[in-house]
């Protein structure tokens, strides 16, 4: 058969005969005797004259460039720089190299496609030759495989089995290398280690010499969300760190799966979700599940409420109740009981005798007295007391005496802060409160009217000395 026919109308063939022999060997071209054919022809051993060349051993070739050693009993042949190789397609010889001292050979090649059937022999002194070897070219990159995500001490991935992988940092300095293994699989540690966020490049290349590479981002996704607990139908953000720039996430709740939606990671890795959850979510712990296309799915738990009751019930309740009570019973209660009574008494009756008028006792009594319990409520505190009579009379009891009594006394308090007692108390009688009796113009009955007044008085005093003993007692039990 033909083997190659050059340009210069060098025609090679190839036979089977299994010896070295003489033969009578003639040749036509469209039907047409070659000149001087046909011709006697002496085939010699491949490789010369009592030399055998071998086959060669040649790599997988991706169309670009075709690479091998000869056989062992060739290379002396080699190192005498006899030995050349011959590349041919179908069309003829497509290249033609030297082989290396060392019995190695790399021949650049046309760029022939994927497919491509190309003939390799080798050719010795004296126009020997040994049998060709049939390479098929492989032009198809190898797959990229997957990449697990890396804390940046090691990188490990899949592949095409014989694959090289070579790991560089984004200077191009190698960090590692890798042979993937019969099951697909290669890792290799980095050295040195790489930082999270740093960008490494990952290249496989096959035996033909094709090549694939991507650029990986150093770092372990996670997700982060913004509350731990959630009432249904509230809203709730999912943030996922470290997966691949441009890579695409999606999102998807769990327990009952639910939708989320699907982004693309910006150049830091990051991507953000937000999103309402269903009114009809059970209460209890859920899953945000952030699942990307090279790294994978990783996922946070949050947990979902009912929602409602708890937090405006306590606040309202507490700062409405015993506002009133405390804050005037410790401070107030000596000065409604005592000033009320002892003050009314005795100068209540004195003053009645010369006026005609007991007024001075009955006005201090009532408002002094009765009115104490009742005003102090929550505290126990008789506070409010004195600041009212319970019929509208003067607040103050012995105001309208004709004794000169401060009539601010029952009023203001010890402490200055009887305000809250004051508020509930039936204050309106002391703007209407009179000082009548003192001029002597009123109609009451005049007889005995000062020894009543006496009387009354004594009695108003024990009264209120009665009412501040039970005020100190009250206190004390308070504090």
């Amino acid at each position: 058969r033909v083997v190659a026919a050059g340009a210069d109308g060098v025609a090679v063939f190839e036979f089977s005969s299994p010896v070295p022999a003489v033969w009578s060997v003639g040749a036509r071209i469209g039907g047409v005797d070659v000149t001087g054919s046909p011709q006697t022809a002496t085939f010699l051993a491949a490789g010369g004259p009592g030399t055998a060349l071998s086959p060669p051993a040649v790599n997988p070739s991706n169309g670009q460039r075709v690479a091998g050693r000869v056989a062992a009993a060739d290379e002396d042949a080699a190192a005498a720089g006899t030995l050349v190789v011959v590349v041919a397609d179908g069309s003829g010889e497509v290249a033609r190299c030297p082989v290396a001292v060392g019995g190695s050979f790399d021949c650049a090649l046309p760029g022939l496609g994927n497919g491509v059937e190309v003939s390799v022999w080798v050719e010795g002194t004296g126009g020997s030759a040994s049998p060709a070897v049939t390479v098929r070219i492989d032009a198809v990159p190898p797959a990229a495989g997957r990449i697990d995500p890396s804390d940046g001490s090691s990188l490990s991935g899949t592949g095409e089995a014989g694959n090289q992988i070579v790991v560089s940092d984004s200077n191009g300095a190698g960090l590692c290398q890798a042979v993937v293994s019969a099951s697909g699989a290669w890792s290799c540690s980095l050295d040195p280690a790489a930082q999270e966020g740093d960008l490494v490049s990952v290249e496989q290349s096959d035996p033909a010499g094709n090549t694939a590479g991507v650029v990986w981002r150093i770092g372990v996704p996670r997700v982060v969300i913004a509350v731990a607990s959630v009432v249904r139908g509230g809203t709730q953000t999912a943030t996922g760190f470290n997966f691949q720039p441009g890579e695409v996430v999606t999102a998807v709740m769990y327990s009952e799966p639910h939708p989320v939606g699907t982004a693309t990671a910006d150049a830091a890795g990051r991507v953000t979700f937000t999103w309402t959850v269903p009114a009809s979510t059970d209460a209890g712990d859920h899953l945000i599940t952030l699942t990307g296309t090279a790294s994978g799915a990783f996922q946070e738990s949050f947990a979902v409420t009912l929602g409602g009751g708890p937090t405006s019930g306590p606040t309202g309740g507490a700062t409405g109740g015993p506002t009133g009570g405390p804050t005037d019973g410790p401070t107030g209660v000596p000065t409604g009981g005592p000033t009320g009574g002892p003050t009314g008494g005795p100068s209540g009756g004195p003053s009645g005798g010369p006026t005609g008028e007991p007024t001075g006792g009955p006005t201090g009594g009532p408002s002094g007295g009765p009115s104490g319990g009742p005003t102090g409520g929550p505290t126990g505190e008789p506070t409010g007391g004195p600041t009212g009579g319970p019929s509208g009379e003067p607040t103050g009891g012995p105001t309208s005496g004709p004794s000169g009594q401060p009539t601010g006394g029952p009023s203001g308090g010890a402490s200055g802060d009887p305000t809250a007692s004051a508020s509930a108390s039936p204050t309106g009688g002391s703007s209407a409160t009179a000082t009548g009796g003192s001029d002597g113009d009123d109609d009451l009955p005049r007889t005995g009217s000062a020894g009543l007044g006496v009387l009354v008085g004594l009695v108003l005093g024990f009264l209120g000395a009665g009412a501040m003993l039970v005020g100190a007692a009250r206190r004390r039990l308070n504090a």
